[in-house]
């Protein structure tokens, strides 16, 4: 480099810029050429489809919030009045229809086991429900060995 000359001179080295302009060019025609109207439309309307997906399941919970768990809350009260009214029979029932010898009594206890368990598994529904309402969307997921 000669620095008395007039203009300056600088060594410089040819190709640098000239490749990077056109690789430049060529990713701006690719920009160009891609379908992003297509696409914009697209993801507009899978987000309208989730969006109508997110209300409908939204509206299922509620529905099952307002009918299914105050209907099952319903019926276990019935099944513990049954018992309770079942127990109050037992100890006001005269004790020669329900004798030693008699199989009335072991029905009525094995009844009565049957009616507690169902009422158990009722309560354990509903309160499974309460936590998982998605449950009756999705349905039961396997356990895996």
């Amino acid at each position: 480099m000669d620095v008395s000359r007039d203009p300056l001179e600088l060594p410089v080295m040819a190709g640098g810029f000239a490749n990077i302009e056109a690789k430049l060019s060529s990713i701006l025609t690719k920009v160009d050429n891609m379908p992003l109207n297509a696409i914009g439309t697209e993801v507009k309307d899978a987000l309208a489809s989730l969006n109508q997906t997110l209300k409908d399941a939204d509206a299922l919970v509620k529905n099952v919030d307002a009918k299914l768990l105050p209907e099952g809350t319903k019926t276990l009260q019935d099944m513990r009045n049954a018992i309770v009214s079942a127990d109050r029979v037992l100890k006001n029932t005269d004790a020669t229809l329900f004798g030693k010898e008699s199989p009335a009594p072991q029905d009525l206890r094995d009844t009565l086991q049957e009616v507690t368990r169902a009422a158990r598994s009722v309560r354990i529904l509903v309160d499974y429900l309460e936590r998982h309402p998605e449950m009756l969307i999705r349905g039961k997921t396997e356990e895996k060995p």
